[in-house]
């Protein structure tokens, strides 16, 4: 199988841990995994009902993108970012 992965660790309030690893079927770049990696933690913590959630990510440029600091030119990240 081609591809990579991503690893998502969700912590609660009470320090329960549950972690999750993706494997994604398609060739991406380290950027579009670790967006995909947290559009699938937000589905996640929705379909657990969590009402607040800090997220922590290791791309600058991941973190900057989100938060409209810096503008997306890839087609693939700027359609994952609307979607965040």
């Amino acid at each position: 199988m081609q591809g990579n992965g991503a690893s998502i660790i969700l912590i609660s309030p009470k320090s329960k841990v549950l972690e999750y690893s993706l494997q994604f079927t398609f060739s991406s770049s380290n950027n579009v995994a670790k967006n995909k990696a947290l559009i699938a933690s937000l589905a996640i913590t929705k379909k657990l009902k969590v009402q607040r959630v800090t997220t922590y990510n290791d791309s600058q440029l991941v973190v900057q993108q989100f938060q409209r600091n810096y503008e997306a030119r890839d087609p693939t990240l700027t359609r994952y970012l609307q979607k965040l």
